[in-house]
Protein backbone atom coordinates (compact mmCIF):
# COMPACT_ATOMS: atom_id res chain seq x y z
CA UNK A 1 0.00 0.00 0.00
CA UNK A 2 1.23 3.85 -0.89
CA UNK A 3 2.52 6.02 1.81
CA UNK A 4 -0.46 8.48 0.72
CA UNK A 5 -2.71 5.39 1.31
CA UNK A 6 -1.54 4.57 4.78
CA UNK A 7 -1.73 8.49 5.45
CA UNK A 8 -5.27 8.49 4.61
CA UNK A 9 -6.68 5.35 6.24
CA UNK A 10 -4.61 6.90 9.59
CA UNK A 11 -6.60 10.56 9.25
CA UNK A 12 -9.90 8.74 8.11
CA UNK A 13 -10.21 6.58 11.57
CA UNK A 14 -9.10 9.62 13.26
CA UNK A 15 -11.98 11.00 11.57
CA UNK A 16 -14.48 8.86 12.57
CA UNK A 17 -13.01 9.08 16.13
CA UNK A 18 -13.44 12.41 16.15
CA UNK A 19 -16.93 12.29 14.96
CA UNK A 20 -18.25 9.47 17.61
CA UNK A 21 -16.52 11.46 20.60
CA UNK A 22 -18.24 14.36 20.22
CA UNK A 23 -20.99 13.81 22.87
CA UNK A 24 -17.59 13.44 24.90
CA UNK A 25 -15.41 15.90 24.27
CA UNK A 26 -16.40 19.81 23.85
CA UNK A 27 -18.72 19.76 20.03
CA UNK A 28 -16.13 22.59 19.15
CA UNK A 29 -12.94 20.52 19.05
CA UNK A 30 -14.79 17.54 18.57
CA UNK A 31 -15.45 18.80 14.85
CA UNK A 32 -12.91 21.36 14.52
CA UNK A 33 -10.90 17.63 14.82
CA UNK A 34 -13.15 16.05 12.14
CA UNK A 35 -13.15 18.57 9.76
CA UNK A 36 -9.13 18.74 10.25
CA UNK A 37 -8.81 15.01 9.93
CA UNK A 38 -11.10 14.55 6.50
CA UNK A 39 -9.02 17.44 5.25
CA UNK A 40 -5.90 15.35 5.61
CA UNK A 41 -7.27 12.22 4.68
CA UNK A 42 -8.51 13.81 0.97
CA UNK A 43 -5.06 15.55 0.92
CA UNK A 44 -3.18 12.28 1.66
CA UNK A 45 -5.44 10.56 -1.35
CA UNK A 46 -4.59 13.47 -3.67
CA UNK A 47 -0.80 12.37 -3.79
CA UNK A 48 -1.18 10.06 -6.50
CA UNK A 49 -2.15 12.69 -8.70
CA UNK A 50 0.54 15.17 -8.07
CA UNK A 51 2.15 13.97 -11.90
CA UNK A 52 -1.49 15.36 -13.32
CA UNK A 53 -1.08 18.51 -11.47
CA UNK A 54 1.97 20.10 -12.74
CA UNK A 55 4.06 19.69 -9.11
CA UNK A 56 2.99 20.70 -5.52
CA UNK A 57 1.81 23.94 -6.11
CA UNK A 58 -1.10 22.98 -8.10
CA UNK A 59 -1.88 20.08 -6.20
CA UNK A 60 -2.00 22.15 -3.17
CA UNK A 61 -3.94 24.73 -5.37
CA UNK A 62 -6.73 21.74 -6.36
CA UNK A 63 -7.06 20.15 -3.11
CA UNK A 64 -7.51 23.70 -1.45
CA UNK A 65 -10.51 24.44 -3.95
CA UNK A 66 -12.29 20.96 -3.83
CA UNK A 67 -11.99 21.20 0.03
CA UNK A 68 -13.49 25.21 0.19
CA UNK A 69 -16.22 23.44 -1.80
CA UNK A 70 -16.89 20.64 0.39
CA UNK A 71 -17.11 22.47 3.51
CA UNK A 72 -19.01 25.00 2.16
CA UNK A 73 -21.43 22.44 1.08
CA UNK A 74 -21.58 21.15 4.61
CA UNK A 75 -21.59 24.37 5.85
CA UNK A 76 -24.67 25.49 4.26
CA UNK A 77 -26.62 22.14 5.24
CA UNK A 78 -25.86 22.29 8.54
CA UNK A 79 -26.75 26.13 8.88
CA UNK A 80 -30.18 25.39 7.15
CA UNK A 81 -30.73 21.66 9.04
CA UNK A 82 -29.74 24.59 12.26
CA UNK A 83 -32.38 27.21 11.47
CA UNK A 84 -35.00 24.59 10.89
CA UNK A 85 -34.08 23.07 14.27
CA UNK A 86 -34.02 26.12 16.37
CA UNK A 87 -32.05 24.16 19.14
CA UNK A 88 -29.44 26.38 20.18
CA UNK A 89 -25.36 25.39 20.66
CA UNK A 90 -26.53 22.30 19.35
CA UNK A 91 -24.13 20.19 17.26
CA UNK A 92 -25.13 21.31 14.06
CA UNK A 93 -24.61 24.90 15.16
CA UNK A 94 -21.06 23.78 16.30
CA UNK A 95 -20.95 22.15 12.74
CA UNK A 96 -22.13 25.01 11.23
CA UNK A 97 -19.46 27.10 12.33
CA UNK A 98 -16.51 24.83 11.98
CA UNK A 99 -17.10 24.33 8.38
CA UNK A 100 -17.60 27.50 7.98
CA UNK A 101 -14.05 28.34 9.12
CA UNK A 102 -12.55 25.07 7.06
CA UNK A 103 -14.59 26.92 4.14
CA UNK A 104 -12.91 29.71 4.87
CA UNK A 105 -9.49 28.25 5.91
CA UNK A 106 -9.25 26.12 2.73
CA UNK A 107 -10.44 28.90 0.07
CA UNK A 108 -7.59 31.10 1.45
CA UNK A 109 -4.77 28.56 0.81
CA UNK A 110 -6.23 27.84 -2.67
CA UNK A 111 -6.57 31.82 -3.28
CA UNK A 112 -2.56 31.88 -2.27
CA UNK A 113 -1.44 28.79 -4.34
CA UNK A 114 -3.24 30.26 -7.56
CA UNK A 115 -2.05 33.88 -6.96
CA UNK A 116 1.81 32.41 -6.50
CA UNK A 117 1.20 30.37 -9.34
CA UNK A 118 -0.04 33.58 -11.76
CA UNK A 119 2.62 35.85 -10.06
CA UNK A 120 5.37 33.66 -11.29
CA UNK A 121 4.20 33.73 -14.69
CA UNK A 122 3.79 37.72 -14.39
CA UNK A 123 7.27 38.07 -13.34
CA UNK A 124 8.47 35.89 -15.97
CA UNK A 125 6.77 37.20 -18.77
CA UNK A 126 7.49 40.83 -17.81
CA UNK A 127 11.41 39.75 -17.47
CA UNK A 128 10.94 38.30 -21.21
CA UNK A 129 9.48 41.26 -22.80
CA UNK A 130 12.01 43.60 -21.25
CA UNK A 131 14.95 41.49 -21.96
CA UNK A 132 14.34 40.79 -25.44
CA UNK A 133 14.03 37.23 -24.69
CA UNK A 134 10.33 36.42 -25.38
CA UNK A 135 11.15 32.89 -26.97
CA UNK A 136 12.65 31.40 -24.38
CA UNK A 137 10.17 29.29 -22.35
CA UNK A 138 10.34 29.99 -18.37
CA UNK A 139 9.38 27.30 -16.45
CA UNK A 140 5.48 26.58 -15.15
CA UNK A 141 5.50 26.29 -11.49
CA UNK A 142 1.72 24.54 -12.10
CA UNK A 143 0.35 27.54 -14.52
CA UNK A 144 -1.89 25.21 -17.01
CA UNK A 145 -5.49 25.67 -18.58
CA UNK A 146 -6.49 23.41 -15.78
CA UNK A 147 -6.09 26.53 -13.63
CA UNK A 148 -9.25 28.13 -14.81
CA UNK A 149 -11.00 24.82 -13.32
CA UNK A 150 -9.49 26.14 -9.34
CA UNK A 151 -11.07 29.28 -10.01
CA UNK A 152 -14.24 27.85 -10.77
CA UNK A 153 -14.10 26.00 -7.66
CA UNK A 154 -13.07 28.88 -5.76
CA UNK A 155 -16.16 30.91 -7.33
CA UNK A 156 -18.32 28.15 -6.46
CA UNK A 157 -17.18 28.35 -2.75
CA UNK A 158 -17.76 32.08 -2.57
CA UNK A 159 -21.28 31.49 -4.22
CA UNK A 160 -22.54 28.95 -1.29
CA UNK A 161 -21.06 31.41 1.68
CA UNK A 162 -22.50 34.25 -0.12
CA UNK A 163 -25.78 32.23 0.17
CA UNK A 164 -25.29 31.27 3.54
CA UNK A 165 -24.39 34.88 4.84
CA UNK A 166 -26.59 37.32 2.73
CA UNK A 167 -22.95 39.89 3.25
CA UNK A 168 -22.10 42.16 0.66
CA UNK A 169 -18.29 41.73 1.12
CA UNK A 170 -18.32 38.72 -0.77
CA UNK A 171 -19.02 40.84 -3.82
CA UNK A 172 -15.63 41.73 -3.89
CA UNK A 173 -14.21 38.33 -3.62
CA UNK A 174 -16.20 37.78 -7.41
CA UNK A 175 -15.16 40.77 -8.34
CA UNK A 176 -11.13 39.69 -7.68
CA UNK A 177 -11.94 35.90 -8.87
CA UNK A 178 -12.83 37.48 -12.03
CA UNK A 179 -9.76 39.57 -12.37
CA UNK A 180 -7.54 36.70 -11.78
CA UNK A 181 -9.73 34.50 -14.22
CA UNK A 182 -9.19 37.12 -17.01
CA UNK A 183 -5.27 37.65 -16.02
CA UNK A 184 -4.99 33.62 -15.77
CA UNK A 185 -7.08 33.49 -19.76
CA UNK A 186 -4.79 36.10 -21.23
CA UNK A 187 -1.44 34.54 -20.10
CA UNK A 188 -2.69 31.39 -21.20
CA UNK A 189 -0.94 31.31 -24.65
CA UNK A 190 2.34 32.66 -23.29
CA UNK A 191 3.49 29.40 -22.45
CA UNK A 192 3.37 28.23 -25.99
CA UNK A 193 4.70 31.54 -27.41
CA UNK A 194 6.25 31.05 -30.65
CA UNK A 195 10.39 32.38 -30.78
CA UNK A 196 9.34 35.48 -32.67
CA UNK A 197 6.74 36.63 -30.26
CA UNK A 198 7.31 40.35 -29.58
CA UNK A 199 3.88 40.92 -31.16
CA UNK A 200 2.52 38.31 -29.54
CA UNK A 201 3.79 39.33 -26.08
CA UNK A 202 2.38 43.10 -26.80
CA UNK A 203 -1.20 41.67 -27.91
CA UNK A 204 -1.28 39.66 -24.54
CA UNK A 205 -0.89 43.10 -22.81
CA UNK A 206 -3.51 44.93 -24.68
CA UNK A 207 -5.92 42.57 -24.22
CA UNK A 208 -5.09 42.04 -20.90
CA UNK A 209 -5.95 45.42 -20.33
CA UNK A 210 -9.40 45.37 -22.23
CA UNK A 211 -9.96 42.73 -20.31
CA UNK A 212 -9.65 44.40 -17.38
CA UNK A 213 -11.50 47.33 -18.17
CA UNK A 214 -14.40 44.89 -18.94
CA UNK A 215 -14.08 43.69 -15.52
CA UNK A 216 -14.51 47.30 -14.07
CA UNK A 217 -17.18 48.26 -16.22
CA UNK A 218 -19.43 45.29 -16.03
CA UNK A 219 -19.02 45.87 -11.96
CA UNK A 220 -19.96 49.58 -12.47
CA UNK A 221 -22.80 48.70 -14.44
CA UNK A 222 -24.00 45.85 -12.02
CA UNK A 223 -23.73 47.99 -8.82
CA UNK A 224 -25.50 51.09 -10.63
CA UNK A 225 -28.52 48.37 -11.99
CA UNK A 226 -28.44 47.71 -8.17
CA UNK A 227 -28.76 51.45 -6.90
CA UNK A 228 -31.75 51.97 -9.48
CA UNK A 229 -33.42 48.79 -9.11
CA UNK A 230 -33.32 49.93 -4.62
CA UNK A 231 -34.51 53.13 -5.93
CA UNK A 232 -37.25 52.14 -7.87
CA UNK A 233 -38.78 50.03 -5.29
CA UNK A 234 -38.73 53.00 -2.80
CA UNK A 235 -40.09 55.25 -5.42
CA UNK A 236 -43.40 52.36 -5.85
CA UNK A 237 -43.78 51.07 -2.32
CA UNK A 238 -46.81 52.13 -0.27
CA UNK A 239 -45.44 54.97 1.97
CA UNK A 240 -43.10 56.44 -1.32
CA UNK A 241 -40.50 57.34 1.62
CA UNK A 242 -38.66 54.24 2.62
CA UNK A 243 -35.86 53.09 0.93
CA UNK A 244 -34.08 49.53 1.20
CA UNK A 245 -30.83 49.48 2.84
CA UNK A 246 -28.04 50.43 0.87
CA UNK A 247 -25.82 46.83 -0.05
CA UNK A 248 -22.50 47.84 1.20
CA UNK A 249 -19.95 46.08 -0.74
CA UNK A 250 -17.01 46.23 1.66
CA UNK A 251 -13.77 47.15 -0.18
CA UNK A 252 -14.87 47.07 -3.97
CA UNK A 253 -14.68 50.65 -4.43
CA UNK A 254 -11.14 50.21 -3.48
CA UNK A 255 -10.73 47.72 -5.41
CA UNK A 256 -11.93 49.11 -8.98
CA UNK A 257 -9.78 52.10 -8.16
CA UNK A 258 -6.54 49.61 -7.57
CA UNK A 259 -7.23 47.65 -10.74
CA UNK A 260 -7.91 51.40 -12.50
CA UNK A 261 -4.26 51.75 -11.79
CA UNK A 262 -3.09 48.70 -13.13
CA UNK A 263 -4.44 49.82 -16.46
CA UNK A 264 -2.96 53.00 -16.44
CA UNK A 265 -0.18 51.79 -16.38
CA UNK A 266 -0.94 49.17 -19.09
CA UNK A 267 -1.99 51.76 -21.17
CA UNK A 268 0.48 53.85 -20.46
CA UNK A 269 3.09 51.27 -22.09
CA UNK A 270 1.07 50.93 -25.39
CA UNK A 271 0.74 54.84 -25.69
CA UNK A 272 4.72 54.20 -26.52
CA UNK A 273 5.13 50.29 -27.69
CA UNK A 274 1.99 49.84 -30.10
CA UNK A 275 0.82 45.96 -30.60
CA UNK A 276 3.54 44.33 -32.33
CA UNK A 277 6.32 46.49 -31.38
CA UNK A 278 6.65 48.39 -34.59
CA UNK A 279 4.61 51.52 -36.56
CA UNK A 280 2.26 49.62 -38.31
CA UNK A 281 -0.23 49.47 -35.65
CA UNK A 282 0.69 52.62 -34.02
CA UNK A 283 -2.95 54.74 -34.76
CA UNK A 284 -5.06 51.43 -34.10
CA UNK A 285 -3.02 50.69 -30.83
CA UNK A 286 -3.52 53.90 -30.02
CA UNK A 287 -7.33 54.46 -30.61
CA UNK A 288 -7.92 51.25 -28.33
CA UNK A 289 -5.75 52.70 -25.72
CA UNK A 290 -7.95 56.01 -26.21
CA UNK A 291 -11.54 54.24 -25.66
CA UNK A 292 -10.18 51.81 -22.89
CA UNK A 293 -8.99 55.15 -20.85
CA UNK A 294 -12.53 56.45 -21.54
CA UNK A 295 -14.10 53.34 -20.56
CA UNK A 296 -11.85 53.27 -17.56
CA UNK A 297 -12.24 56.86 -16.57
CA UNK A 298 -15.75 56.88 -16.88
CA UNK A 299 -16.64 54.21 -15.33
CA UNK A 300 -14.63 55.61 -12.17
CA UNK A 301 -16.92 58.45 -12.52
CA UNK A 302 -19.91 56.93 -12.13
CA UNK A 303 -18.71 55.51 -8.89
CA UNK A 304 -18.01 58.87 -7.73
CA UNK A 305 -21.35 60.40 -8.60
CA UNK A 306 -23.08 57.81 -6.92
CA UNK A 307 -21.12 58.09 -3.41
CA UNK A 308 -18.11 60.63 -3.05
CA UNK A 309 -14.64 59.12 -2.76
CA UNK A 310 -11.46 61.24 -3.48
CA UNK A 311 -8.88 58.94 -4.66
CA UNK A 312 -11.51 57.54 -7.18
CA UNK A 313 -11.81 61.01 -8.45
CA UNK A 314 -8.12 61.48 -8.95
CA UNK A 315 -7.56 57.90 -11.10
CA UNK A 316 -10.56 58.77 -13.27
CA UNK A 317 -9.35 62.27 -14.30
CA UNK A 318 -5.89 60.43 -14.71
CA UNK A 319 -7.19 58.19 -17.14
CA UNK A 320 -9.24 60.47 -19.29
CA UNK A 321 -5.82 62.82 -19.73
CA UNK A 322 -4.19 59.44 -20.45
CA UNK A 323 -7.00 58.91 -23.33
CA UNK A 324 -6.48 62.36 -24.42
CA UNK A 325 -3.30 62.23 -24.48
CA UNK A 326 -4.04 58.23 -26.88
CA UNK A 327 -6.03 60.40 -29.06
CA UNK A 328 -2.83 63.07 -30.17
CA UNK A 329 -0.86 60.18 -30.35
CA UNK A 330 -3.60 58.49 -32.91
CA UNK A 331 -2.45 61.92 -35.64
CA UNK A 332 1.47 60.60 -35.32
CA UNK A 333 1.93 59.22 -38.75
CA UNK A 334 2.65 55.70 -39.25
CA UNK A 335 6.39 56.30 -40.88
CA UNK A 336 9.09 55.73 -39.29
CA UNK A 337 8.43 51.72 -38.73
CA UNK A 338 11.60 51.30 -35.84
CA UNK A 339 10.18 52.22 -32.54
CA UNK A 340 13.17 54.05 -31.18
CA UNK A 341 12.63 56.54 -34.09
CA UNK A 342 8.88 56.82 -33.48
CA UNK A 343 9.79 58.52 -29.61
CA UNK A 344 9.95 62.07 -30.35
CA UNK A 345 7.00 62.15 -32.31
CA UNK A 346 5.01 60.37 -29.42
CA UNK A 347 6.62 62.50 -26.99
CA UNK A 348 5.23 65.48 -28.69
CA UNK A 349 2.20 64.26 -29.30
CA UNK A 350 2.12 63.73 -25.93
CA UNK A 351 2.64 67.53 -25.23
CA UNK A 352 -0.11 68.32 -26.68
CA UNK A 353 -2.69 65.96 -25.51
CA UNK A 354 -1.23 66.86 -22.04
CA UNK A 355 -1.87 71.11 -23.09
CA UNK A 356 -5.18 69.64 -24.19
CA UNK A 357 -5.72 68.13 -20.81
CA UNK A 358 -4.48 71.05 -18.65
CA UNK A 359 -7.01 73.32 -20.72
CA UNK A 360 -9.96 70.85 -20.31
CA UNK A 361 -9.86 70.46 -16.15
CA UNK A 362 -9.27 74.11 -15.71
CA UNK A 363 -12.14 74.79 -17.77
CA UNK A 364 -14.37 72.70 -16.32
CA UNK A 365 -13.38 74.09 -12.86
CA UNK A 366 -14.95 77.46 -13.65
CA UNK A 367 -18.11 76.17 -14.91
CA UNK A 368 -18.25 73.99 -12.11
CA UNK A 369 -17.92 76.93 -9.93
CA UNK A 370 -21.05 78.55 -11.10
CA UNK A 371 -22.90 75.59 -9.67
CA UNK A 372 -21.74 76.68 -6.08
CA UNK A 373 -25.01 77.37 -4.00
CA UNK A 374 -22.91 80.77 -1.78
CA UNK A 375 -19.62 78.92 -1.90
CA UNK A 376 -20.71 75.26 -1.00
CA UNK A 377 -20.74 72.46 -3.04
CA UNK A 378 -23.87 70.49 -3.18
CA UNK A 379 -22.84 68.45 -6.11
CA UNK A 380 -20.38 65.93 -7.03
CA UNK A 381 -19.17 68.45 -10.29
CA UNK A 382 -18.61 70.87 -7.05
CA UNK A 383 -16.82 68.57 -4.82
CA UNK A 384 -14.38 67.69 -8.00
CA UNK A 385 -13.27 71.46 -8.42
CA UNK A 386 -10.23 71.75 -5.98
CA UNK A 387 -9.34 68.27 -7.48
CA UNK A 388 -9.63 69.19 -11.06
CA UNK A 389 -7.96 72.37 -10.55
CA UNK A 390 -4.76 70.78 -8.68
CA UNK A 391 -4.94 67.90 -11.53
CA UNK A 392 -4.87 70.78 -14.73
CA UNK A 393 -1.26 72.00 -12.59
CA UNK A 394 0.40 68.39 -12.61
CA UNK A 395 -0.90 67.58 -16.34
CA UNK A 396 1.08 70.99 -17.13
CA UNK A 397 4.13 70.01 -15.18
CA UNK A 398 4.02 66.80 -16.82
CA UNK A 399 3.66 68.22 -20.26
CA UNK A 400 6.65 70.70 -19.27
CA UNK A 401 8.96 67.90 -18.07
CA UNK A 402 8.20 66.41 -21.50
CA UNK A 403 8.62 69.58 -23.26
CA UNK A 404 11.65 70.08 -21.59
CA UNK A 405 13.36 66.55 -22.73
CA UNK A 406 12.06 67.31 -26.43
CA UNK A 407 14.19 70.74 -26.36
CA UNK A 408 17.30 68.64 -25.47
CA UNK A 409 16.59 65.44 -27.68
CA UNK A 410 19.43 65.90 -29.85
CA UNK A 411 21.89 66.07 -26.83
CA UNK A 412 20.84 62.95 -25.54
CA UNK A 413 23.04 60.36 -25.29
CA UNK A 414 22.22 56.78 -27.16
CA UNK A 415 19.40 57.70 -28.93
CA UNK A 416 18.50 56.58 -32.47
CA UNK A 417 16.82 59.73 -34.69
CA UNK A 418 18.35 63.32 -34.27
CA UNK A 419 14.72 64.39 -34.68
CA UNK A 420 16.56 67.51 -36.58
CA UNK A 421 14.31 67.99 -39.58
CA UNK A 422 12.26 70.93 -40.59
CA UNK A 423 8.86 69.34 -39.99
CA UNK A 424 10.07 68.00 -36.65
CA UNK A 425 11.03 71.15 -35.41
CA UNK A 426 8.23 72.94 -36.75
CA UNK A 427 5.63 70.13 -35.02
CA UNK A 428 7.55 70.66 -31.85
CA UNK A 429 7.79 74.28 -31.39
CA UNK A 430 4.13 73.96 -32.27
CA UNK A 431 3.38 71.93 -29.49
CA UNK A 432 5.10 74.49 -26.99
CA UNK A 433 3.44 77.17 -28.08
CA UNK A 434 0.27 75.19 -27.26
CA UNK A 435 1.04 74.43 -23.96
CA UNK A 436 2.68 78.36 -23.09
CA UNK A 437 -1.01 79.89 -24.49
CA UNK A 438 -2.48 76.83 -22.20
CA UNK A 439 -0.38 77.83 -19.34
CA UNK A 440 -0.99 81.35 -20.03
CA UNK A 441 -4.99 81.26 -19.79
CA UNK A 442 -4.81 78.54 -16.89
CA UNK A 443 -2.52 81.16 -14.60
CA UNK A 444 -5.39 84.00 -15.47
CA UNK A 445 -8.13 81.89 -14.70
CA UNK A 446 -7.01 80.60 -11.82
CA UNK A 447 -4.62 83.37 -10.52
CA UNK A 448 -2.11 81.23 -8.95
CA UNK A 449 1.07 82.23 -8.38
CA UNK A 450 2.22 78.36 -9.06
CA UNK A 451 1.17 78.61 -12.65
CA UNK A 452 2.57 81.66 -13.07
CA UNK A 453 6.13 80.23 -12.75
CA UNK A 454 4.96 77.48 -14.36
CA UNK A 455 4.52 79.71 -17.56
CA UNK A 456 7.87 81.05 -17.22
CA UNK A 457 9.25 77.96 -16.98
CA UNK A 458 7.40 77.10 -20.39
CA UNK A 459 8.56 80.07 -21.93
CA UNK A 460 12.20 79.17 -20.71
CA UNK A 461 11.78 76.03 -22.28
CA UNK A 462 10.60 76.70 -25.75
CA UNK A 463 13.15 79.34 -25.86
CA UNK A 464 16.09 76.33 -24.96
CA UNK A 465 13.72 74.40 -27.79
CA UNK A 466 14.30 76.58 -30.36
CA UNK A 467 18.04 77.88 -29.71
CA UNK A 468 18.84 73.45 -29.68
CA UNK A 469 16.76 72.87 -32.86
CA UNK A 470 17.59 75.33 -34.64
CA UNK A 471 21.59 75.24 -34.62
CA UNK A 472 21.14 72.45 -37.31
CA UNK A 473 19.40 74.87 -40.09
CA UNK A 474 21.91 77.81 -38.94
CA UNK A 475 25.61 75.43 -39.92
CA UNK A 476 27.00 77.23 -43.08
CA UNK A 477 27.06 74.47 -46.00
Amino acid sequence: MERGSQLALVFAGLSVASAVSARLIPRGLAWSLFAGSVSLAIASLSLRFRACTAGALGLSAWVCALLSLLWGLAANLAARSDRNGGVQYSHRSALAAVTAVATLATGLGAAVAVLTILSMRIIYFTVALVSGSAGMAPPAYGFRPGGLGIIGLLAASTGLAAVRTRHGAFATVFYWLAIVFVTWTCFLGVVDAPPDSERFHTTVTLKLAAALVGVVAGTVLVEGWLHRRRRRRAAFSSDGNEMDPPVVFGGLRTSCGVVALGIMLLCCYHLVVPEGGGGQHCRLTAAIVAALAFVGGSALFFLVGRRWSVNLAEVAMALMSLGICAVAVITVPSRPMLLADRFPMIFNAMVVGLAVATWLWTWLATVWRRQLDDGAAWTTSGRLIPYAERFSFAAACLGLLLAAMMAIWPRLPRIAAMDHSLGRFAAGLCGNLLLLLVTLWCSRRLSWVTFHVLALLVVISTVGFVAVRIAPFTVAG
